[in-house]
């Protein structure tokens, strides 16, 4: 770090004087390790600067450009980067523990192993963002852009979801390679979302394939054609959640909620609905083959020949249909 950068640095500090200093533009600066605990650098320019390693605890962020920038390591904890642009950001494996990303920018970054824990990332672009790994229990994820972001293996247990929307922007066309246009969706495979709330989320064809959604809210999300094969729905409220085309082969779905939920041509072979309340619930081509609804609240739910397929289905009263 040369001179000139490192006094301003310091300037920044709570200590400095910060009254009517310019935006500094420190892009491409070299800043690894650099101890800005506290300091007051909203609307300053980081692009493709390397902070790896810094001590950014507490910092002021606020409109800042990191676009580009290696925060990998950091300690980004209790900083507020609200309305902060981190496109393309590499901030794997860093601490930002009760952080402020409202609103962020935060398309294609790399949050792999980091730790987000009650991080508010509430209406936050995450485009092909990528959380593999990360603990994000008790993050705030509202009305968050989640299109073709990826949460494998993440924890995401208390986390809220609400309004959270990953439907396909026709302005990502030109932007996204034409090989993986179509594949592209929320991705939570082997994700924790124990207890999460997603009420009313549209998370169409995401991926929830061995997803733990134990004790879930689901009310009203809107779910066609998304995997839920082997996830744990156990407790989970979806009513009114449309699962049309769904996949939810060998899923856990005792105790669950699925009052009024659209379950057209929905596939539920082999899945455990033992308890669960399917009450009103739409089973147009519905199938339920080798399906487990014993002790199940099927009132008002039309089984009859045609509407669902029952091949092997154990049903509320125990006996398998035949």
């Amino acid at each position: 770090m040369n001179e000139d950068i490192r006094n301003w640095l310091m300037a920044q500090r709570p200590s400095g004087t910060t009254v009517g200093a310019p935006v500094a533009d420190l892009s491409g600066a070299q800043l690894g390790g650099a101890q800005l605990s506290g300091a007051q650098l909203s609307g300053a320019k980081f692009v493709e600067s390397d902070l790896s390693g810094a001590n950014l605890a507490g910092a002021r962020l606020m409109g800042s450009n990191l676009s580009g920038a290696n925060l990998s390591g950091a300690n980004i904890a209790e900083a507020d980067l609200s309305f902060a642009n981190l496109t393309g950001a590499n901030l794997a494996g860093a601490q930002l523990r009760g952080a402020h990303l409202l609103a962020a920018e935060l398309r294609s970054a790399n949050f792999s192993g980091a730790n987000l824990e009650r991080v508010d990332l509430s209406s936050a672009e995450l485009r092909l963002a990528d959380f593999e790994g990360a603990n994000l229990e008790g993050a705030n994820l509202e009305g968050a852009n989640l299109w073709g972001t990826r949460f494998m293996r993440a924890n995401l247990k208390d986390a809220k979801l609400e309004l959270a929307d990953s439907t396909f922007v026709e302005s990502d066309v030109e932007t996204v390679d034409p090989e993986v246009r179509n594949l592209v969706f929320a991705d939570f495979t082997g994700a924790d979302l124990e207890n999460a709330s997603l009420n009313d989320a549209t998370l169409n064809s995401a991926v929830f394939e061995r997803a733990n959604l134990n004790g879930a809210k689901l009310r009203g999300a809107s779910l066609k054609r998304a995997q839920f094969q082997g996830a744990d729905l156990g407790k989970a409220d979806l009513e009114g959640a449309d699962l049309e085309d769904a996949n939810l082969e060998h899923a856990l779905l005792g105790d669950a909620n699925l009052e009024g939920a659209d379950l057209t041509s929905a596939a539920l072979f082999n899945a455990d609905l033992r308890n669960a309340k399917v009450v009103d619930a739409v089973v147009t081509f519905t199938s339920f083959d080798g399906a487990d609804l014993t002790g199940a609240n099927i009132r008002g739910t039309s089984f009859a020949d045609g509407d669902a397929s029952l091949e092997g289905t154990i049903m509320p009263n125990g006996k398998r249909h035949r």
